[in-house]
Order: structure tokens, then C-alpha cells, then sequence
């Protein structure tokens, strides 16, 4: 996996591979249904993950750099000594599998590994211990080693396969300038949003805890209002009152404060939903159920279309009264 790539997108293709390969062999009878839907599944196995000397000394040679810093001349050998250990690696998965899990555990100087080496591990592995490993890893990733958008497609796979990736999504919190480019679609996605596609494709019951225990120890002003906005798209009774207990805090900073009393009127707002936008969208819900659902696939795909899809969905949830347990 080139670190310079010019088709940012090229990691989830990679992971799909990864997922499609396994799930050929495992399980045919699933062909038809997206790898992604896919959620964790409780696995009883110890998955060994043992040092090897001569793969550790690989590791630190092939790793021992930071992509933000090396110049473009560097750039050719660096991606074909990439290229070279991904190809070992995946070339003898049986060999590599249990160390690539004890290297991802190590603590290391150059932590890019911890980002590419979970790619890594997810195309050669469908266990899930190994989707948590990553998720683990990722949070060790150095702002200095920092790949934005590969880890955001990485993140944003484990979500949509049902991972707690709330610890991973909200490493981003401190990334003021966090943005996600999507060419296919001309576009770039915010730290907002971004978070947004990084949490609620997943399992309802990890979301609003975290973002609730999140916000109650966060400080940046930023950060908070991009919290208020995932409790926002939750659509549950305990987010809606942390938007009211905010905006009607005077202790929070005024823009906080701002942001929370606008979400609110948004809630209130939706009371109004014109039933006519329905048309925009390709399947139409006829209840709040059905449209949790389809907001839900939604989030699976990255681009405005979407989430022009889910703010209409929102809003006709809303609409319904419903805001969720």
C-alpha cells in the first residue's frame, strides 16, 4: 500500500479484497451481500499473535521514516520497500498473520506502521480480535505520521462492519483542520462529518455513551461543537438533552452554546418536515423505523448525495417524534 497514492480510495478496495477473499471460501451462500455488512461476531479463539526476530527487524527497517517528512525523491524507494513487505506478507499469511498482531501491540518510535500495518491486517484477516487490533493500533498513530484520509476509510470500514470505533473516531477531535478529500465525488468532508461517518454506521449502543463521556471531558470549543452534532444525528432522548442542557448552560463558551441552541431548532424545526422531500430519495421509508434503516445504509456511502439523503431522513425521523431510546 503506497503511501503517496494518488487514489486515496484504493485502501478500501483493498480491504474489500480482503474480506471477499475469506468470504468466498467460508461462507458462498453470502456472495450476494455486501462484505461490509458484516458485523463482529463473538469469537471464542485465542488468535496467537507471537514476535518473530526476523520480521520485527523487517518491520523496523521498512517503517523507520515519517511519510509527512520525506521529500519527493524519496518517495519511489520508500513505496516499493511498502509495496515489497505487503506482497510477503499477504503472499504467507499463515507465516506472517500471528506477528503482524504482536508488531501492531509494540510501542515504536515511527508510528505510520500502526496505520499501515493495520490495512494491512484487516486485508489478511476477518477475524474479529483483529478489527479491534486495529482499532487499537490506530489510536497510536503520531500527528506526525498521520494519513487523513486512509484513516478515515479504515475507521469508517469497521463502523459500517459494526466495531465500537469510538476511541479511533474521536482521535480526530484533535485535528482542528481534519479534512477527508473524496474525488469520485469532487468533494471534502469536515471533521464534522467525518465523524459522523465514523461512528453512527455502527451499533447504536456505541455511540451515544461515548459521545456523552466524550463531551463531559472535552475542552476545545471545536471539538465540543462537532460532539453536539453526532448527539445531534443520534436522534436519542439522552443526546437531544445534551443539546438543551447546553444551550441553556451558561457556563459553556458562546459559540458552544450557539451551535447547541441551533441543533435545537433543528429538532423543533423538523416538526414541519415537507413529506414532498421524500422524493429525493430512491427507497422511501413509510415509517421512522424503516427510515433508521435505510439512514443506517446510508451512512455506508461517502459522498454529498448521501449525506444529502441522511439529512432528509433525519429530519423525517424527527418528524415522526421519535427521538430514539
Amino acid at each position: 500500500m503506497r503511501f503517496f497514492s494518488n487514489d486515496p480510495s484504493c485502501i478500501i478496495l483493498l480491504l474489500f479484497l480482503g474480506f471477499a477473499g475469506a468470504r468466498d471460501s467460508a461462507a458462498r451462500s453470502t456472495q450476494s451481500r455486501p462484505a461490509s455488512t458484516s458485523r463482529p461476531r463473538e469469537d471464542t479463539r485465542v488468535l496467537p499473535a507471537v514476535r518473530d526476530a526476523e520480521f520485527s527487524d523487517r518491520v523496523g527497517k521498512v517503517y523507520s521514516f515519517r511519510p509527512n517528512e520525506i521529500n519527493e525523491s524519496e518517495k519511489g524507494g520508500r513505496g516499493a520497500e511498502l509495496d515489497k513487505f505487503w506482497q510477503m506478507v499477504k503472499g504467507d499469511r499463515e507465516r506472517y498473520l500471528s506477528p503482524m498482531r504482536w508488531e501492531l501491540a509494540q510501542p515504536r518510535e515511527y508510528s505510520y506502521f500502526y496505520l499501515d500495518g493495520s490495512s494491512l491486517l484487516l486485508t489478511i484477516s476477518l477475524a474479529p480480535e483483529d478489527g479491534y487490533r486495529a482499532l487499537e493500533a490506530l489510536t497510536k498513530v503520531d500527528p506526525r505520521d498521520m494519513q487523513k484520509t486512509i484513516y478515515f476509510q479504515i475507521v469508517h470500514i469497521l463502523a459500517v462492519r459494526g466495531f465500537d470505533t469510538s476511541a479511533a473516531a474521536f482521535k480526530v477531535l484533535g485535528y482542528a483542520d481534519f479534512t477527508v478529500n473524496v474525488p469520485e465525488h469532487f468533494m471534502t468532508i469536515d471533521r464534522e462529518q467525518a465523524l459522523l461517518y465514523m461512528l453512527l454506521p455502527t451499533q447504536d449502543e456505541y455511540v451515544i455513551p461515548n459521545v456523552l463521556r466524550r463531551y463531559a471531558v472535552e475542552k476545545d470549543e471545536g471539538a465540543k461543537g462537532a460532539l453536539l452534532s453526532l448527539a445531534y444525528y443520534t436522534i436519542t432522548k439522552e443526546g437531544d438533552a445534551l443539546l438543551r442542557r447546553v444551550a441553556a448552560n451558561s457556563k459553556e463558551p458562546k459559540a458552544v452554546r450557539d451551535r447547541a441552541a441551533q441543533l435545537v431548532t433543528q429538532i423543533a424545526a423538523a416538526a414541519k418536515f415537507d413529506i414532498s422531500e421524500l422524493k429525493h430519495l430512491g427507497d422511501k421509508p413509510t415509517d421512522a423505523a424503516a427510515a433508521r434503516k435505510l439512514r443506517k445504509l446510508r451512512f455506508g456511502a461517502v459522498g454529498d448525495e448521501a449525506l444529502g439523503e441522511i439529512d432528509i431522513l433525519t429530519r423525517f425521523i424527527r418528524s415522526k417524534g421519535e427521538p430514539g431510546k
